[in-house]
Protein backbone atom coordinates (compact mmCIF):
# COMPACT_ATOMS: atom_id res chain seq x y z
CA UNK A 1 0.00 0.00 0.00
CA UNK A 2 1.20 3.51 -0.75
CA UNK A 3 1.98 5.72 2.22
CA UNK A 4 -0.42 8.65 2.50
CA UNK A 5 0.97 12.15 2.41
CA UNK A 6 0.30 14.55 5.27
CA UNK A 7 -2.24 16.35 3.08
CA UNK A 8 -4.05 13.07 2.30
CA UNK A 9 -4.07 12.10 5.99
CA UNK A 10 -5.52 15.48 6.95
CA UNK A 11 -8.19 15.18 4.23
CA UNK A 12 -9.11 11.70 5.49
CA UNK A 13 -9.25 13.08 9.03
CA UNK A 14 -11.54 15.93 7.95
CA UNK A 15 -13.89 13.47 6.25
CA UNK A 16 -13.99 11.27 9.35
CA UNK A 17 -14.71 14.27 11.57
CA UNK A 18 -17.44 15.60 9.28
CA UNK A 19 -19.19 12.20 9.10
CA UNK A 20 -18.98 11.78 12.88
CA UNK A 21 -20.47 15.22 13.49
CA UNK A 22 -23.23 14.63 10.95
CA UNK A 23 -24.14 11.49 12.89
CA UNK A 24 -24.23 13.61 16.08
CA UNK A 25 -21.54 11.62 17.87
CA UNK A 26 -18.70 12.85 20.04
CA UNK A 27 -15.23 11.40 19.60
CA UNK A 28 -15.78 9.47 22.82
CA UNK A 29 -19.07 7.98 21.61
CA UNK A 30 -17.52 6.89 18.32
CA UNK A 31 -14.52 5.44 20.14
CA UNK A 32 -16.81 3.43 22.42
CA UNK A 33 -18.83 2.13 19.46
CA UNK A 34 -15.79 0.67 17.75
CA UNK A 35 -13.57 -0.19 20.71
CA UNK A 36 -10.87 2.46 20.31
CA UNK A 37 -9.50 5.14 22.61
CA UNK A 38 -10.71 8.72 22.25
CA UNK A 39 -7.13 9.81 21.60
CA UNK A 40 -6.93 7.46 18.63
CA UNK A 41 -10.06 8.98 17.07
CA UNK A 42 -8.63 12.44 17.69
CA UNK A 43 -5.35 11.53 16.01
CA UNK A 44 -7.22 10.07 13.01
CA UNK A 45 -9.23 13.27 12.66
CA UNK A 46 -6.15 15.48 12.97
CA UNK A 47 -4.27 13.42 10.39
CA UNK A 48 -1.60 12.43 12.88
CA UNK A 49 -2.43 8.73 12.44
CA UNK A 50 -3.94 6.77 9.57
CA UNK A 51 -6.52 4.07 10.29
CA UNK A 52 -6.05 0.74 8.57
CA UNK A 53 -8.72 -0.66 6.27
CA UNK A 54 -10.29 -2.66 9.09
CA UNK A 55 -10.63 0.46 11.23
CA UNK A 56 -12.02 2.45 8.28
CA UNK A 57 -14.65 -0.26 7.81
CA UNK A 58 -15.52 -0.20 11.52
CA UNK A 59 -15.85 3.59 11.48
CA UNK A 60 -17.98 3.52 8.33
CA UNK A 61 -20.26 0.87 9.86
CA UNK A 62 -20.61 2.84 13.10
CA UNK A 63 -21.45 6.01 11.16
CA UNK A 64 -23.79 4.23 8.75
CA UNK A 65 -21.87 5.11 5.61
CA UNK A 66 -19.63 3.53 3.01
CA UNK A 67 -15.82 3.53 3.19
CA UNK A 68 -15.76 5.51 -0.05
CA UNK A 69 -17.04 8.47 2.01
CA UNK A 70 -13.58 8.74 3.53
CA UNK A 71 -11.25 7.98 0.64
CA UNK A 72 -11.28 8.70 -3.07
CA UNK A 73 -12.30 5.83 -5.34
CA UNK A 74 -8.78 5.51 -6.74
CA UNK A 75 -7.27 5.27 -3.28
CA UNK A 76 -5.59 2.08 -2.14
CA UNK A 77 -8.01 1.68 0.77
CA UNK A 78 -11.00 1.42 -1.53
CA UNK A 79 -9.21 -0.91 -3.92
CA UNK A 80 -8.44 -3.19 -0.98
CA UNK A 81 -12.12 -3.44 -0.04
CA UNK A 82 -13.08 -4.34 -3.58
CA UNK A 83 -10.61 -7.17 -4.10
CA UNK A 84 -11.12 -10.84 -3.46
CA UNK A 85 -8.19 -10.94 -1.06
CA UNK A 86 -9.82 -13.12 1.58
CA UNK A 87 -7.15 -12.28 4.14
CA UNK A 88 -8.41 -8.70 4.27
CA UNK A 89 -12.01 -9.86 4.36
CA UNK A 90 -11.27 -12.26 7.18
CA UNK A 91 -9.52 -9.54 9.15
CA UNK A 92 -12.46 -7.19 8.64
CA UNK A 93 -14.91 -9.93 9.65
CA UNK A 94 -12.97 -10.81 12.79
CA UNK A 95 -12.72 -7.15 13.78
CA UNK A 96 -16.46 -6.70 13.20
CA UNK A 97 -17.18 -9.85 15.22
CA UNK A 98 -14.92 -8.69 18.05
CA UNK A 99 -16.65 -5.33 18.38
CA UNK A 100 -20.23 -6.42 17.72
CA UNK A 101 -22.43 -6.18 20.74
CA UNK A 102 -24.54 -9.34 21.01
CA UNK A 103 -26.68 -10.37 23.93
CA UNK A 104 -29.37 -13.00 24.45
CA UNK A 105 -31.65 -12.89 27.47
CA UNK A 106 -34.45 -15.30 28.32
CA UNK A 107 -37.81 -13.68 29.04
CA UNK A 108 -41.47 -14.52 29.42
CA UNK A 109 -44.03 -13.26 26.91
CA UNK A 110 -47.66 -12.80 27.94
CA UNK A 111 -49.98 -14.22 25.30
CA UNK A 112 -53.37 -12.79 24.37
CA UNK A 113 -55.11 -15.49 26.41
CA UNK A 114 -53.19 -14.48 29.58
CA UNK A 115 -50.81 -17.44 29.52
CA UNK A 116 -47.06 -16.97 29.33
CA UNK A 117 -44.50 -18.56 27.06
CA UNK A 118 -40.73 -18.65 27.08
CA UNK A 119 -38.96 -16.41 24.63
CA UNK A 120 -35.67 -14.59 24.20
CA UNK A 121 -34.65 -11.01 23.61
CA UNK A 122 -31.76 -10.85 21.16
CA UNK A 123 -29.85 -7.57 21.25
CA UNK A 124 -27.41 -6.94 18.45
CA UNK A 125 -25.66 -3.61 17.84
CA UNK A 126 -28.29 -1.56 19.70
CA UNK A 127 -31.33 -3.30 18.19
CA UNK A 128 -33.48 -5.75 20.18
CA UNK A 129 -35.62 -8.51 18.71
CA UNK A 130 -37.99 -10.89 20.51
CA UNK A 131 -37.55 -14.45 19.29
CA UNK A 132 -39.01 -17.79 20.36
CA UNK A 133 -36.91 -20.84 21.19
CA UNK A 134 -37.56 -22.60 17.87
CA UNK A 135 -36.55 -19.53 15.87
CA UNK A 136 -33.46 -19.05 18.05
CA UNK A 137 -32.45 -22.63 17.25
CA UNK A 138 -32.82 -21.92 13.51
CA UNK A 139 -30.75 -18.73 13.81
CA UNK A 140 -28.02 -20.57 15.69
CA UNK A 141 -27.96 -23.39 13.12
CA UNK A 142 -27.80 -20.89 10.25
CA UNK A 143 -24.97 -18.97 11.96
CA UNK A 144 -23.06 -22.20 12.53
CA UNK A 145 -23.45 -23.14 8.84
CA UNK A 146 -22.29 -19.68 7.77
CA UNK A 147 -19.23 -19.88 10.02
CA UNK A 148 -18.37 -23.34 8.69
CA UNK A 149 -18.67 -22.00 5.16
CA UNK A 150 -16.27 -19.16 6.02
CA UNK A 151 -13.78 -21.65 7.43
CA UNK A 152 -13.95 -23.72 4.22
CA UNK A 153 -13.68 -20.57 2.10
CA UNK A 154 -10.60 -19.27 3.86
CA UNK A 155 -9.05 -22.72 4.25
CA UNK A 156 -5.30 -22.46 4.48
CA UNK A 157 -5.38 -18.74 5.31
CA UNK A 158 -6.49 -19.65 8.84
CA UNK A 159 -3.49 -21.80 9.69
Amino acid sequence: MNIMTLEERKELGNRLKQARKEKGLSQEELANLIGLKVGTISKYEQGDRTPGIGKIQLIANALGCDTSRFVASGDEYVRMTQTTDFGNSLDAYLIWLKFSHFECKPCKIENDDGSTSSSYLISFDKETYPINEEALGRVMKYQQEQFQQLIRLFGEDLR
